[in-house]
């Protein structure tokens, strides 16, 4: 049995009450969706490795459209606030172009745009998994539910020289990332290994890269499971996003 891979709301049987359904709708409703501060994985900073003789490249900003702007300075003083993103004000090696995205609900994605950096990044190339290998693994089970880290990247801080190195150019002048951007050539399988290490030794629990998949055969097998990766994520204090939680479906 396949997963469903579109994006689905939220289904709790009204009929069914147990403890670990209470326990996942008092944890959701727990969660303030006016707080947008990331927490982070419990683990060493990404150090972004470069081959040898690399040649540092700076970009210049892309134009951002006027209409445009006001909302691009409030994410940007948004993201500092929350520690995402510093202001730089010294000299740089490296400095990226910002590729932006406007989502349906009108924010704005912040990508880096690094292709002459990507070239020159060693990269790690942990195995992710193969989907066919996930649902092959899934097979049988007939209840899932699926928690989507929220604003998954972010999770993972970086050192130093890697934030120096994700440094990049807008109409207000550079920032930098001071947790893992959207863009760089490593960031998935960095991700995927670290939630790996965090939530695959849980039973029956698949990891694909933000989604952590529970799945069982009956409702308690599956509760039971859920309860675990609950547990898991209070213990590690790190956010998932409610609006995208798939709840016994």
């Amino acid at each position: 049995m396949n997963v469903p891979e579109n994006e689905l709301d939220v289904y709790i049987d009204s009929v069914t009450v147990n403890e670990t359904k209470c326990e996942m709708i008092s944890f959701t409703n727990s969660v303030d969706k006016n707080i947008e501060m990331v927490r982070e994985f419990p683990s060493e900073p990404y150090h972004i490795t470069l081959k040898d003789n690399f040649v540092p490249v700076i970009h210049s900003s892309r134009r951002v459209p006027h209409t445009l702007q006001p909302k691009l300075k409030s994410t940007l003083n948004n993201l500092e606030k929350e520690g995402i993103v510093s202001k730089v004000n010294k000299p740089t090696d490296w400095v990226q172009s910002l590729f932006i995205v406007k989502k349906p609900n009108g924010n704005l994605r912040l990508c880096l745009d690094p292709r002459d950096l990507n070239k020159v990044i060693k990269r790690e190339h942990y195995q992710i998994p193969c989907t066919d290998d996930i649902n092959s693994r899934l097979e049988g089970k007939k209840i899932f539910s699926v928690v989507d880290l929220k604003d998954g990247f972010w999770h993972v801080s970086l050192d130093e020289v890697s934030s120096e190195i994700c440094t990049f150019n807008t109409p207000f002048g550079r920032y930098k990332f001071n947790k893992l951007p959207l863009g760089i050539v490593s960031a998935p399988e960095v991700f995927q290994k670290r939630n790996q290490k965090l939530f695959g030794d849980i039973e029956d629990v698949e990891i694909y890269f933000d989604d952590i998949i529970v799945a069982g055969y009956t409702e308690d097998s599956h509760d039971a499971i859920m309860s675990k990766v609950l547990e898991r994520v209070r213990s590690l204090n790190i956010n998932f996003n409610p609006d995208k939680l798939q709840y016994r479906v």
